[in-house]
């Protein structure tokens, strides 16, 4: 890395009162937003996967097609940095705060320091996920004639630094559960469970999923307008543990959400896959969650598909198993409200009006870093890699059942017209790379519990890594990445300027390349080999 001081105010000038740390704080969140809500969110974890495809302007092809190059923008971490660099001088100097009890804010500064080694934990556990290797830096840059060039860190010893930046942040973490915008020690442990979860230390995982539960205090919501006010309003829910705050009049501008995913004063980015029954995308079982005995938009038993989807604009009965989601997947409304003026003339309708799409610079979210139906779904993957498959399948049971869809999940449901269409055609794939244990049983609820996450997660940049968790191998094996395999190849096999995984060398562009500007500035750096030529 070639790093410039983050601050120029010299440190025996600042640190000295509450107002001070509470700046330096809301300093990182600020950063953290920066780094996070401007469209790494949904680039790092969701733009790649099988749940997006081109809508308009703007897009970035080359995170679809799997063609992305050290000259993107995209693969800048520098933001990614200034974030770990800014946790790195409160790491250094709220301990001096606390031994002298300035301002006697000691027990504040205390969670501020908690908060620091979270976020860095959360900064390093994007980089790995997302570049693979990286730098660890982990003291401020505060003069000039500090070394600030650093080569790649192995993936190991990057794990090492999260769990570690996790165990002590769990040392001084506020208990508090109150602020749902500042991680807390249940948002370390959801944290912690996705780490666990990465690395495949599944009994671990488990134990922290529940650790992070007692600490949320979090239940299920009971019905699909509660499970809307999860984006509407964390503040007031029972099921949000840490979201990213986003004001665009505080800010000074919108939230990449809506230049992604749904915008007024344009066409967004990017828009979920459509399909038909023939070719599905990744949503028509979410479109067939009805009742069948009507089929119009309005019937929708499952009320994920009206709260994300504008059923109302595009609410005039489909008929029997066609997938119309292509008439609305220009847009997702699951962070947006409803125009209550401008409801369904079906006065059956569910949904609460049409979405309220802001313009690109006033875009207000309140981005779900980690939510509990997040946790427990990770928990039901761990429960069946230890075979458990039981509450496994209880939790997707759960899941489904408080937003209406009350059809009993189980082993058969992995043979039903979706599930078979979706992964049938991959069998030769499946053959090749195997499963996790060689036990099918467990393949299949597998299946079904990363169907689950990828209809509840849908646009909160998890998908891709979910694609990448299962099976992953960090050396890139030719028997590694085995469900990313499944539904990324077929889709980018055989199409012009689509590259797939499957390839050789390819399996290397599961990561990100190494910006150029990063290489030029730092000759320590070496590039990711699948684009080093």
């Amino acid at each position: 890395m070639n790093k410039k001081p983050a601050s120029s105010i010299a440190p025996s000038s600042f640190w000295k009162t509450q107002a001070d740390a509470a700046a330096w704080l809301a300093g990182i969140y600020r950063q953290l937003q920066n780094t996070i809500g401007t469209g790494n969110w949904s680039d790092w974890g969701e733009i790649r996967s099988d749940n997006m495809d081109v809508s308009g302007s703007g897009v970035n092809t080359d995170l679809l097609y799997n063609t992305i190059g050290a000259n993107d923008a995209g693969t800048s971490w520098q933001s990614l940095y200034t974030t770990i660099s800014y946790c790195n001088y409160g790491i250094k100097y709220y301990p001096q705060m606390i031994a002298e009890n300035r301002d006697g804010g000691a027990t504040l500064y205390t969670g501020y320091l908690g908060q620091c080694y979270a976020l860095r934990a959360l900064m390093y556990f994007y980089g790995l996920r997302v570049w693979g290797t990286m730098p660890i830096i982990n003291i401020p840059i505060e003069t000039i004639d500090q070394p600030n060039l650093y080569p790649q860190a192995p993936a190991d010893s990057i794990k090492m630094q999260i769990q570690a930046d996790i165990n002590t942040a769990l040392q001084y973490i506020s208990t508090d559960k109150t602020n749902k915008y500042y991680i807390n020690q249940a948002g370390v442990y959801a944290l912690q469970t996705d780490f666990y979860m990465w690395i495949q230390d599944y009994q671990d995982a488990i134990a922290a999923s529940l650790k992070c539960e007692a600490a949320s205090g979090c239940t299920l919501v009971t019905n699909p307008t509660d499970w809307k006010n999860i984006f509407l309003n964390p503040a007031a829910s029972t099921e949000t543990i840490f979201n990213l705050y986003w004001n665009a009049t505080e800010y000074g501008s919108g939230a990449g959400y809506a230049t992604r995913f749904g915008r007024s004063d344009g066409t967004n980015n990017y828009q979920p896959k459509a399909g038909t029954v023939a070719n599905p995308g990744p949503f028509l079982d979410l479109f067939l969650r009805r009742d069948t005995s009507n089929h119009n938009f309005n019937n929708y038993c499952d009320g994920r598909f009206w709260n994300c989807f504008d059923t109302v604009a595009y609410g005039n009965g489909a008929a029997a198993n066609t997938y119309y989601l292509a008439y609305t997947a220009a847009s997702c409304g699951k962070m947006i409200p409803w125009d209550v003026t401008q409801k369904s003339i079906n006065t059956a309708s569910k949904s609460l009006g049409k979405f309220v799409y802001p313009a690109t610079a006033l875009c207000n979210v309140m981005m779900p870093i980690y939510r509990f139906a997040d946790i427990l779904l990770l928990r039901a993957e761990a429960y069946n890699r230890t075979g458990d498959t039981t509450d496994a399948m209880q939790i997707v049971n759960n899941i489904r059942f408080r937003t209406g869809y009350t059809t009993t999940t189980n082993t058969a449901s992995f043979n039903t017209a979706v599930l078979r269409s979706q992964y049938s055609a991959q069998a030769e794939l499946s053959a090749k790379y195997g499963s996790p244990s060689g036990d099918s049983l467990t393949r299949s609820i597998e299946r079904i519990i990363l169907h689950e996450r990828q209809l509840e997660l849908f646009c909160e940049g998890k998908r891709w890594f979910d694609l990448c968790r299962i099976g992953h191998l960090d050396a890139n094996a030719a028997d590694g990445y085995y469900y990313l395999h499944e539904r990324m190849d077929p889709l980018l096999t055989g199409q012009a300027k689509r590259t797939p995984f499957i390839q050789g060398n390819n399996m290397g562009r599961v990561f990100f390349p190494v910006n150029s500007n990063a290489l030029n500035a730092n000759g320590l750096l070496k590039q990711n080999p699948a684009y080093a030529n």
